[in-house]
């Protein structure tokens, strides 16, 4: 519309050839913003997917050290609630067992250890109630020997390695002197 007056006619008749003559520049222009823009491009996305990928291991690192501080605390927690016991409450736990390992059924001697029929190691698997291995009915007397053979087997796995291997016996001290039997 505005090319039908006179005016405008003449305003294109001067543009035109002016505009001709700044078209190589405006392509060079043009090209130079085209690789800037895809560099810069280039530049942010690459800064972002730093970002993500940092961002990433860093809530690994914290889920990785998390878990482990939260398995230490919870082992701490059995550990203190083990070493907790009074003397008194050891002993009430080998005389209800007549003095006698639990495991050996030989006379308990000096030094004799509390020991879980349940692993405490078994919480950590998910294969026993928390609440079942820290009871009462879960602790033995036991002489240093078999508690340091049974380490972290349960009780039914400790008796069957036993019968496998008859010459573990209960010791009268800590060390290696037998019992006699």
């Amino acid at each position: 519309m505005l090319l039908r007056d006179e005016f405008s006619r003449n305003l294109w008749g001067w543009a035109k050839p002016t505009w001709s003559k700044f078209e190589p520049v405006l392509k060079v222009a043009g090209e130079i913003g085209a690789v800037v823009g895809k560099g810069i491009g280039l530049l942010v996305g690459g800064l972002l997917m730093t970002i993500a990928l940092l961002s990433l291991l860093l809530f690994l690192g914290l889920y990785i050290v998390g878990s482990a501080i939260a398995r230490w605390l919870e082992e701490q927690r059995f550990e203190y609630r083990i070493k907790r016991l009074t003397p008194k409450q050891r002993a009430q736990i080998a005389a209800s067992q007549g003095w006698k390992c639990y495991y050996g059924r030989k006379q308990l001697r000096e030094g004799y250890h509390i020991d879980h029929k349940t692993p405490v190691s078994d919480i950590f698997n998910r294969d026993a109630d928390p609440e079942e291995i820290e009871s009462g009915h879960n602790l033995v007397a036991t002489c240093p020997t078999h508690n340091q053979k049974k380490s972290s087997m349960n009780e039914k796995q400790f008796l069957a390695w036993m019968r496998e291997n008859p010459h573990v016996r209960c010791y009268t001290k800590l060390g290696n002197q037998s019992d006699g039997t």
